[in-house]
């Protein structure tokens, strides 16, 4: 890889992109003050060459912020390790950046190290670790580790069963914007699972949250719901939407949900020819 610790190698390389002279003329001042030890210069160019999927000079310039333990520099580093994007793939270099990163708060970063502690990843499993970190990201309000949470303590892993943190956390997650978290809280309702009561339109609710955002599931879940007046009132016209836009994503089951709808005429008017196509979609 090519040391660009060189002002003039630099401006050649930016200098291929049509950035124009003034854009140009701040990235060599962003450079000459990187270079000086302006960790957010470098972070600025590092982010420029990662945008432009230009990995290998992304990665020299994560490295020199990092040399100065700027946490995001040390997250990012750890992505690259876990998905080999400069280096062979590494899940013990990847644990190790994560660590630094989470131990100077970074929120990301504590997450992804919980995750490594959960499945063995990079280091030994360790249940406890992860529950310690989930916990801390969760106090960051990073949604994924709320959502972990809530599974772990549904299920007792590395913690006691709590099905009332489970929900509550669950509830966090979806509130936050966790897709997984708003249909697992739709299920929950409609099921009912952690001694809630079933509440249809609670979980109508969380569906179409998580439908929004194209989650496949959910928009099949409301197609089923609509198709069968379960929670609402047959509507027809809801529940193919729902359908076509889970099979769109090429959903099996919403697609064989449309075949059956156009087949047995039951709450649209029967029409083979939809239904072919649809059948062809399974081909």
């Amino acid at each position: 890889m090519q040391k660009l610790d060189n002002e003039a190698r630099f401006i050649e390389l930016i200098s291929q992109f049509d950035l124009g002279e003034e854009v140009l003329e701040q990235f060599r001042r962003d450079f000459c003050r990187g270079m000086n030890g302006d960790v957010d210069c470098l972070m600025g160019i590092a982010a420029f060459f990662h945008g432009a999927m230009m990995y290998q000079h992304a990665y020299y310039f994560y490295q020199l912020a990092a040399n100065y333990q700027h946490p995001e520099a040390l997250y990012m580093l750890g992505n690259y390790a876990y998905e080999g994007l400069v280096e062979k793939e590494s899940n013990r270099k990847a644990f190790l950046y994560y660590e630094r990163a989470a131990e100077l708060g970074h929120a990301d970063s504590m997450n992804n190290l919980a995750d490594m502690f959960l499945n063995g990843e990079g280091t030994n499993a360790d249940e406890k670790l992860a529950l310690y970190w989930f916990k801390k990201a969760a106090q960051e309000n990073v949604v994924e580790a709320m959502f972990t949470l809530g599974i772990m303590y549904e299920q007792g892993i590395g913690v006691e069963v709590d099905e009332v943190k489970a929900f509550n956390y669950y509830e966090s997650a979806a509130l936050g914007g966790d897709l997984e978290g708003m249909f697992r809280m739709g299920t929950i309702y409609m099921t009912p699972l952690l001694h809630v009561k079933q509440n249809m339109k609670e979980a109508i609710k969380y569906f179409e949250m998580a439908a929004d955002a194209d989650h496949i599931d959910a928009l099949y879940n409301l197609g089923y719901l609509y198709e069968n007046g379960i929670g609402v009132e047959v509507d027809a016209k809801a529940a193919i939407y729902y359908y076509e836009t889970a099979a769109d994503f090429d959903d099996i089951s919403a697609i064989q949900a449309l075949i059956r709808i156009y087949s047995e005429g039951k709450i649209v008017e029967r029409n083979d020819l939809i239904a072919h196509h649809w059948k062809r979609r399974l081909i």
